[in-house]
This record gives C-alpha cells, structure tokens and sequence, in this order.
C-alpha cells in the first residue's frame, strides 16, 4: 500500500494492493482469507470442497484485503456458502456484528 499526499488539508490516500489479478483469485487471497478465518475460529481449515466458494467470495469483493478480512470473521457463525449467498448485500454484512469500545 502506498501514501499519496492529496490536495485536500487533512487527506491522505492510499492506492490498494487487490489480490486478484485480470479476474483470477490469487493464493494470498485464499490464504488471507484463511488465515482471519482460524483467528475467530482456530478448528477451521480450507477444505478442498470449499475453495470454490471462498475463491468466489474474494472475487465478489474485488480482492480488497480488508473486505476478504471481514467476510473471514464471520466464519464464526456461518459457513462460506452462507457468507457468499449474504453478499449481495455487502455492506451489511460486513459492518454487522460486535463493535470494539461500543458502549
């Protein structure tokens, strides 16, 4: 990820590094996912028949790391066919759940 100063007082940017490539998901995609996945649930593995499914997740959310993060999260509750099926609202299912420091 790089920094780019913006024109605005106050406003840095930052170019985002996607992890898919002229439309194929790459590995670190599937092993990010993965990897966030067994941080909320240390049982879980990538199993074969579910590479489909989280391949298709990470394309759906463009390869954006922190989009492929919190989809992971939600393995805590819910399979990955679950997770696919819910993003076609995106928003949602990515903001829902506990916040930090909510009072």
């Amino acid at each position: 990820m790089q920094r780019e100063e913006g024109d605005e007082v106050g406003f840095h940017f930052f170019q985002c590094v996607r992890l898919i490539f002229e439309g194929h998901v790459e590995r670190a995609a599937l092993r990010l996912f993965a990897d966030r996945a067994r941080l909320v649930r240390p049982d879980w593995e990538l199993a074969p028949a579910s590479i489909p499914a989280v391949a298709r997740i990470c394309r759906r959310l463009d390869g954006i790391p922190l989009a492929i993060e919190l989809a992971a999260a939600r393995v805590r509750v819910l399979t990955v066919e679950a997770i696919e099926s819910r993003l076609d609202n995106r928003c949602r299912l990515l903001t829902s759940g506990v916040r930090a420091g909510a009072a």
